[in-house]
């Protein structure tokens, strides 16, 4: 008799992932849940598998064995822009933007609804610069952390600093209207301002449904955000739960802080 296969339940989930580079082991058997409108943050010291992981999540390359789920959905042989479609979108650890375009036309690029002329004034509306027939999706939330690029609108995207960059990118997430968001490393090169004003807007986003996953190295952030966190260590789930839980655990910090 053939069984049938049932999707994972969760807004993303991470069946028995397993990579490899070169003959060496990087993910062995990652499996986790992620519920919708909660934030986890995977942690680990460097080399733990983070970045392999983030990828194979993305779709810019293949688990050697294991699936990926968004919104039920099984996206494991879809690329990148396939994922995206389902919901799922993503941040990079470093600002990757069009140099020569403005920040409302990337905002404008980054958009994946039927109509730009549709989606667009709903977006500038979420951002505070204007006002359109849309009422829906963004024009719901209220992002100050990017008040520092609306002062910038018409200007070049090589012309913003390094911070503004990646609130940049941040804002083109928005405009995808993901359900599913992948922060990598957001905060970083950020002033403790605008790290302030992305934590509050991270709350606002979970707040309104969104599901957040972010990897972060300082703790403190992450006790500040996370509903749950999973921690990695040579390429394997060491430990996943309620944020204090694993950052009280003696063999956490000793893993993380290497000593």
């Amino acid at each position: 008799m053939a069984h049938t296969m049932h999707a994972p339940a969760g807004a993303l989930a991470v069946k028995q992932v397993h990579k490899n580079f070169s003959g060496i082991r990087v993910l062995n058997g990652v499996s986790f849940n992620v519920s919708p409108g909660t934030i986890t943050a995977l942690v680990g010291s460097n080399g733990a598998g983070k970045s392999t992981l983030i990828n194979i999540m993305a779709g810019v390359f293949p688990a050697d064995q294991g699936q990926v789920y968004v919104n039920g959905l099984d996206v494991t042989a879809k690329s990148m822009h396939e994922r995206v479609a389902v919901g799922f979108m993503r941040t990079f650890q470093h600002p990757r933007v069009f140099h020569s375009f403005s920040v409302a036309r990337s905002i404008r690029l980054a958009s994946t609804g039927p109509s730009d002329e549709r989606l667009f004034p709903s977006v500038c509306r979420a951002l505070g610069i204007g006002s359109g027939p849309d009422k829906g999706g963004l024009s719901e939330l209220d992002v100050p952390a990017l008040s520092s690029i609306i002062e910038k609108w018409e200007s070049k995207a090589d012309n913003l600093s390094y911070g503004e960059q990646k609130l940049l990118m941040l804002a083109q997430v928005l405009a995808t209207k993901a359900s599913v968001l992948l922060f990598d490393e957001l905060c970083a090169g950020l002033e403790p301002d605008l790290v302030d004003k992305v934590r509050n807007c991270m709350r606002q986003l979970s707040q309104a449904g969104k599901t957040i996953v972010f990897v972060e190295h300082n703790l403190a952030l992450v006790k500040e955000l996370a509903d749950r966190v999973v921690f990695l260590h040579q390429g394997q789930i060491f430990r996943e739960g309620p944020t204090d839980e694993v950052l009280q655990d003696a063999k956490v910090i000793e893993l993380y802080l290497g000593h």
